[in-house]
């Protein structure tokens, strides 16, 4: 009977662990280092749509005000969006399809740093 209350307590430790390593814990996009996995939703201003990313972190970049004045000056994505601001945090992300997106650092909530992302991203899981 010893061995079933311990084997449960176990199985319970290892499943509240196990959660909680898969979710995350919580962290800024913006401080993210290159090779990091991190889960967050994106507010989407364009489209409304809020959609969760899980992405492998490949540079975090900090946009000095000129580079931001240029983008907003020769850039025709949504050129005449009075409501589309760009920050100063750009962070490039890969998927587990292999897309390259951009992120405004900003513009992410419900942030998480994985700690087994990076591993199922080597092992190719993710």
């Amino acid at each position: 009977m010893e061995m079933v209350v311990l084997g449960i307590v176990g199985f319970m430790v290892v499943g509240v662990v196990g959660l909680f390593a898969m979710g995350g814990t919580p962290a800024r996009l913006d401080q993210a280092k290159t090779g990091e996995v991190y889960s967050f939703t994106y507010l989407q201003p364009n489209t409304g749509v809020h959609k969760r990313h899980l992405v492998k972190v490949i540079d975090n970049s900090k946009l000095p005000e000129h580079t931001i004045e240029r983008l907003n000056r020769q850039s025709d994505y949504r050129k005449n969006d009075k409501t589309f601001i760009r920050t100063d945090h750009l962070v490039t992300g890969k998927d587990k399809y292999g897309q390259i997106r951009n992120f405004y650092a900003e513009r992410a909530i419900d942030c998480k740093k994985s700690w087994t992302g990076k591993l199922a991203y080597n092992f190719g899981i993710l």
